[in-house]
């Protein structure tokens, strides 16, 4: 009776707000482990963290994948009735080393753009992985350079300026 309202109760009784239930819960884990992992990759391939995290992604990417009727129900619904919601949730898609800038647009990504490339990747192109922004369709890259220390600089000249 449970799993039938957990399969069905998404569907057919869209709530006002997104419940923050399991599933919810298990998809934004994966983004976690997906940002763990890559922060290992310029270590060693044989690195016990590296292969550690590896793993782990590895693992809840198959379990979503094999619950389709759980996971795929659920983003469905988080679409369809709570964009506004999942508008306003920036998530980091990709690893960024904290010391360099991360104001890269391409790093973060809304909770609505998150599900999307999740059911993209795993659902309908069948992927073990969660796809690279360049190859999801609908994902625009937006233009970016990293400042370069000359840009900087003229930054703090023009801001001691203006005090």
């Amino acid at each position: 009776m449970t799993l039938c309202l957990l399969l069905f109760g998404y569907a057919v009784y869209p709530q006002t707000e997104i419940q923050y239930t399991e599933p919810y819960k298990k998809l934004f884990e994966l983004q976690t482990l997906k940002v763990n992992y890559e922060s290992t990759l310029n270590s060693e391939k044989n690195d016990p963290r590296r292969l550690k995290s590896y793993n782990a992604y590895k693992k809840a990417v198959a379990e979503i994948k094999s619950k389709p009727e759980i996971y795929l129900t659920f983003i469905d619904n988080a679409l369809l009735h709570h964009r506004e919601h999942l508008d306003k949730v920036a998530i980091p898609y990709n690893y960024y080393h904290k010391g360099l800038s991360n104001h890269d647009p391409n790093i973060k990504q809304s909770g609505y753009n998150y599900f999307k490339i999740i059911k993209y990747s795993l659902f309908e192109k069948g992927m073990d992985e969660l796809a690279e922004l360049k190859d999801v369709p609908f994902i625009k890259i937006k233009e970016w350079r990293r400042p370069t220390y000359e840009d900087l600089e003229l930054y703090r000249r023009e801001s001691a300026e203006l005090i």
